[in-house]
């Protein structure tokens, strides 16, 4: 017996033009809005959990979901403005008895966000955060180290010795709301230029996170294009000059790097070592966690033998920061950069600044909040 069946299906064009801006979150919210559509998600055909009775859940059907955000000063990352775009409708608001938190409101799903961190380079983090630049008294965000000035060159300088001998405190919450207070009353006074501890005014960001440990330090700019640098240059110093016999051992030290067999997927190959001041973020990165310390080694008989332990300490320390498979090692590593910065002064004539004795709260800044690797900002 044959059955012949004629089925028949109605298809109806719907939607709307939007607007999304170019961040994860607001890409996400999107989709989950779509989604909600698709499956004719409406108030009444999803009942509240059992912990959720309250009359506003039951008249609202919100659903509460919970996630971090690390939000990133940066062009390319989501902003509160840009997540409260009008063209699909989000509200945001501002908690007060939950600092750190706000509100998204998308149609009936509701969304807790936490911020985690923020992360800039120096000039951008003192710009939004209203506190001192790395040239002045108290620029560290972590503790309050006061710093030594130095007339000759206008710069404020982080020496190991003295943070040893004066153990500063650690930026606490009562003492930094005590700071923005005094801040507030010397503004009322006709105060112009206020540092009140390296604070020189109140940032709305305040109300979000607490900045001695939600401010990230920014890992590009403080180990690579800061520490890194300023150590390579102290060994091209070592061999500067243009004598037939210098030029010999540079020549040594570039067949060296050139003869590497780099993975194919490695673009950017690190080269040239008189022009380190050329290297982009990735080749100092490639220079410091895998070449620096066989590079050392392999020409130990060119540098004092104590300047490839001191370096070590800081190499292990920077690469066991960036990828750990164990959250002991992160506090293992922590005598690694304590000597190093404490015979800094043995091995280079560089000042200590600010992005010197920044590196001692990296490890404490992991902890908080994940690898160097995972924070880092570009």
């Amino acid at each position: 017996m044959a059955m012949f069946q004629s089925t028949n299906y109605d298809v109806k064009a719907f939607g709307r033009n939007v607007t999304i801006p170019n961040a994860d979150i607001a890409k996400i919210m999107y989709y989950i809005d779509c989604v909600c559509t698709m499956i004719e998600y409406n108030d009444h055909n999803i009942a509240p959990d059992d912990d959720e009775t309250d009359d506003n859940n039951l008249d609202y059907g919100i659903k509460w979901n919970q996630f971090r955000s690390n939000l990133t000063w940066s062009s390319m990352n989501a902003t509160v403005k840009s997540l409260a775009h009008p063209a699909y409708g989000e509200k945001v608001s501002f908690s007060d008895s939950a600092p750190g938190e706000f509100d998204l409101l998308l149609g009936v799903v509701h969304f807790d966000i936490f911020i985690q961190g923020l992360c800039a380079d120096g000039p951008g983090q003192s710009k939004v955060t209203s506190m001192v630049s790395h040239s002045a008294y108290y620029a560290c965000r972590v503790c309050e180290m006061e710093g030594t000035y130095n007339e000759l060159d206008n710069t404020c300088t982080y020496p190991w010795y003295i943070f040893e001998h004066t153990n500063p405190r650690f930026r606490t919450r009562k003492n930094f709301e005590k700071c923005l207070q005094e801040v507030d009353h010397l503004k009322s006074m006709g105060r112009k230029k206020i540092n009140v501890r390296g604070i020189k005014d109140v940032s709305p960001l305040n109300q979000l996170i607490f900045m001695p440990s939600q401010t990230l330090y920014d890992y590009f700019h403080l180990c690579l294009e800061g520490h890194t640098r300023a150590l390579i240059k102290a060994w091209n110093d070592i061999h500067g000059g243009t004598s037939l016999e210098t030029l010999q051992v540079i020549n040594k030290f570039d067949e060296f790097l050139s003869s590497i067999n780099y993975p194919h997927s490695l673009h950017r190959k690190v080269k040239d070592f008189r022009r380190f001041n050329n290297w982009k973020a990735s080749q100092l990165r490639l220079f410091l966690l895998y070449l620096a310390l066989p590079f050392l080694l392999f020409f130990s008989c060119y540098f004092p033998p104590l300047l490839v332990y001191h370096f070590s300490l800081f190499s292990i320390y920077i690469r066991t920061l960036c990828k750990f498979d164990d959250r002991q090692h992160v506090y293992d590593v922590r005598p690694f950069i304590e000597n190093h910065l404490r015979r800094f002064s043995e091995f280079y004539e560089s000042k200590e600044l600010l992005s010197t004795h920044c590196q001692y709260h990296l490890w404490e800044q992991v902890v908080r909040h994940g690898s160097l690797s995972a924070t880092r900002y570009d």
